[in-house]
């Protein structure tokens, strides 16, 4: 292409504007999406002009549709139905965790104190009975295998609040409360009604051996009918059933022994710390700075019928020691 010398720079000499950059034209009903692809379309079809312009203008539509729902927001992701109290799906993350949490702290014995987004994600103090809190370290995870992340932190915590219970490794200082079985066990009412609320401020809630015994726990009911029949070495005792335990207590109100019957066998939590504690045959392990649902600071299990002995040795120990202090 031949170029004029001007004063100014170099320009080709067919250009009717020179400096000027040629705009492009843009037809204002058609984005440039749209006109790409009817160029793409114009080159690969045949047939008249009007059948194409009719079909670039369908697929034009298509696009303008295609090209808002991009846009539009992402739909929400719900768990299982539960229809529980208010809550009609299951959480799927740590927030909805925290929340049915809070549903059910006052029920489940626990009181409040702050809720952070740190580490521990919450602090509270638990009853202990007889009008004494403790104060325990909450970590709230969707999966109680969450808690991984937090293994090397200096603050320990005392229990892991999880709608699903996935870490059989989880640390034997740790106890996890698993909200899902929690509710699919049916100990707690899915839907209570003003007048039963209402009914709970004035009546006492009792508990019987069912609520803490599986009916298919055949195992756990011999080993406590056979523990029984020789805690009355002892003496005469009282047994009182909690929701989470049974305590067992001879002359005072104090309960000398608390057992969670488990599926293979007996919890039996102590009063008196381990070192005070001797017993040739029952490991026993302390719990003192343990979350745990008893009053006890020491504990053992009874796996069989040969165990029963040792254990009510234990607990005599304990309310020798009682009654010392």
């Amino acid at each position: 292409m031949a170029t004029v010398s001007l004063s100014g720079p170099t320009v080709a000499a067919n250009e009717p504007f020179p400096g000027r950059r040629r705009q492009p034209t843009v037809r204002s009903n058609r984005t440039p999406r749209v006109w790409a692809t009817h160029r793409r379309f114009s080159a690969v079809t045949g047939g008249d002009k009007g059948t194409k312009s009719l079909s670039v203008q369908s697929l034009a539509d298509n696009l303008r549709v295609n090209h808002m729902d991009t846009k539009s927001p992402r739909k929400n992701i719900v768990g299982e139905p539960i229809n529980f109290r208010g809550l009609t799906y299951a959480p799927v993350n740590e927030q909805g965790v925290v929340l049915l949490f809070g549903m059910l702290a006052k029920e489940l014995g626990f009181h409040v104190q702050l809720v952070r987004q740190g580490y521990p994600d919450c602090k509270a103090v638990r009853s202990l009975g007889d009008g004494r809190y403790e104060e325990v370290n909450i970590e709230f995870e969707f999966r109680s295998s969450g808690f991984k992340a937090h293994l090397n932190e200096q603050i320990k915590s005392d229990f892991i609040i999880c709608w699903e219970h996935d870490w059989p490794g989880c640390p034997a200082t740790i106890q996890v409360l698993e909200l899902r079985s929690l509710i699919q066990s049916g100990q707690l009412s899915a839907a209570p009604t003003a007048g039963e609320e209402e009914a709970k401020t004035d009546q006492k809630i009792t508990y019987s051996l069912e609520d803490l015994i599986n009916e298919n726990w055949k195992h756990s009911h011999d080993l406590l009918s056979h523990f029984e029949k020789a805690l009355k070495k002892l003496g005469k005792f009282k047994r009182r059933f909690t929701k989470f335990y049974i305590a067992y207590s001879f002359k005072t109100k104090q309960s000398a022994a608390e057992i969670v019957p488990q599926r293979r066998g007996l919890k039996v939590y102590l009063r008196p710390k381990k070192r005070c504690l001797k017993s040739p045959s029952l490991e026993l392990v302390n719990c003192e700075h343990v979350g745990h649902w008893t009053n006890g600071n020491t504990y053992f299990l009874i796996s069989g019928v040969a165990n029963v002995p040792a254990a009510v040795d234990l607990i005599s120990q304990a309310v020798a020691l009682g009654e010392e202090s």
